[in-house]
């Protein structure tokens, strides 16, 4: 699946559209560390969490920027969630450039610390930039 980060006013909206995962919720967390290779969670580092707060609910006032919550997924459908978040940059001290998102095997319970118990994790992907697309210049001369 994908799940897209695009700048909004407000924050930074994030699209979620993933299949294959089993039913029921699965913790969604962005880590430190871009990082998606290796076997164990150990290169991926914490919870992006810039301001050393204590692991919480995406709309909790005391929260890692990197806790975002749970997604629902149901049998042989596409899970798709969308929502914006107000604490989440691409430039500066919350920039999540370069950083993994990833989504674990059952639900966060959004009190458990460090991580919110959602166990092993089942997906994971770098952030990065998408490069645009220019469209095909039809007169020979640049846009």
């Amino acid at each position: 699946g994908t799940i897209t980060f695009t700048k909004v006013t407000g924050g930074i909206q994030i699209v979620a559209n993933v299949t294959g995962l089993e039913p029921g919720e699965h913790g969604l967390h962005i880590f430190e560390n871009g990082s998606c290779g290796a076997s164990d969670s150990i290169t991926l580092g914490a919870h992006f969490n810039p301001e050393k707060m204590p692991h919480g609910a995406p709309n909790d006032s005391l929260r890692h920027e990197g806790d975002l919550g749970n997604l629902e997924a149901v049998e042989n459908t596409i899970t798709h969630v969308e929502w914006t978040d107000a604490r989440l940059s691409f430039t500066g001290k919350y920039s999540i450039i370069g950083r993994s998102v990833v989504i674990d095997e059952g639900p966060d319970d959004f009190k458990t610390q460090p991580y919110g118990n959602s166990g092993d994790h089942v997906a994971c992907g770098v952030i990065g930039i998408k490069k645009e697309e220019v469209p095909a210049d039809t007169t020979g001369t640049l846009p």
